[in-house]
């Protein structure tokens, strides 16, 4: 899962360094990639459902966000 999670950032910045994409793209995958390495390596509680999904939606805004504001000046 690190493996995958490293290859990713990895592939993204190769990318951004290339222009082949902008740099929002890498800033904004990140948070994404760390909750879901965090979630592989630490599985929650089935108790802790509802925090890990409230997790995944504030990442999923927070990314839009990222993406929006950073195509937007492009």
């Amino acid at each position: 899962t690190l493996t995958v999670g490293a290859l990713a950032v990895a592939s993204l910045a190769f990318m951004g360094a290339r222009t082949l994409l902008p740099w929002a793209t890498l800033i904004a995958a990140v948070p994404g990639l760390a909750v879901a390495t965090w979630l592989t390596l630490f599985p929650p509680l089935p108790t802790r459902l509802r925090s890990v999904g409230w997790t995944l939606v504030a990442t999923s805004v927070f990314t839009a966000l990222v993406l929006v504001a950073g195509l937007a000046t492009r």
